[in-house]
């Protein structure tokens, strides 16, 4: 059994078939699991007392969020306050549609060697998605035993299916994060892009079930009124904006 590393899933109490698959994988590789309960934020008439403001959200994403990004958000924030709640350096935390097979388990196998080669910035790394070459640094860690490569992004990628967290970023996430005005995984991206401290793998180890969203997606482009739509563009493009300016610079200051 692979215990030396915490390792979260978050899931709805409803989603009994999600909950199923994982645990299925987690059994065949001899895997243990920690399940933490996920804020339904369609059953929350208040938002705000999960952090949400409609303000930041409006300035900083342009559209709201609908109830489902909200309790997403909400339920990565209970799940990082679970990793700084653990006696480790770091821990995982999984979406409940995220499926683990062998490469997975080696990864936790060698990732002491992580640990030994991680700077001391290091915050997140996403092991489910990984950075397009020209937006991540050349190899920090590379195991020809583990096949795996640990880089430093630039832009930090979305999706956070599979998250490895240390101490630190879940501390940051937990303290600076609090508000929600944007669904999760774009503030992993514009929060690990704008300085360093984020980390991909240069192939993933975690890969999806393809269950149909539980939560239901976002309100689409397509979807909002004129003035929504302008609103979600302009804040959209100050997003990219900022976050290509702190890109180019950290890449030179990496020359």
């Amino acid at each position: 059994m692979v215990e030396q590393i915490p390792i979260f899933v978050i899931n709805l109490t409803t989603s009994i078939e999600r909950r199923f698959a994982i645990e299925k994988d987690a059994e065949r590789l001899n895997i243990k699991l920690s399940i933490i309960d996920a804020i339904d934020g369609r059953l929350i008439k208040d938002h705000s007392g999960l952090g949400y403001s409609k303000q930041a959200n409006r300035q900083e994403y342009g559209r709201l969020l609908t109830p489902g990004e909200i309790g997403c958000y909400a339920s990565h924030l209970k799940a990082a306050k679970s990793v700084l709640e653990c006696n480790t350096p770091y821990a995982i935390v999984l979406e409940d549609d995220a499926k683990l097979d062998q490469p997975f388990r080696d990864f936790l196998e060698g990732a002491e060697q992580i640990m030994n080669a991680k700077p001391e910035t290091a915050s997140l790394i996403n092991i489910c998605n990984t950075a397009p070459l020209k937006k991540r640094s050349k190899n920090i860690l590379a195991s020809d035993q583990y096949s795996y490569a640990l880089h430093e992004t630039f832009e930090f990628p979305t999706v956070a299916r599979g998250l490895f967290w240390f101490r630190k970023g879940a501390s940051d996430f937990v303290q600076k994060g609090r508000t929600i005005a944007k669904p999760v995984d774009h503030y992993f991206k514009d929060w690990l892009t704008r300085q360093s401290g984020g980390y991909c793998l240069g192939e993933p180890v975690i890969g999806s079930h393809g269950f149909a969203s539980d939560i239901g997606s976002g309100t689409g482009r397509k979807e909002l009124s004129f003035r929504e739509a302008l609103r979600y563009d302009i804040a959209r493009g100050k997003r990219d904006f900022l976050n290509d300016l702190h890109m180019i610079k950290r890449r030179l200051v990496k020359k």
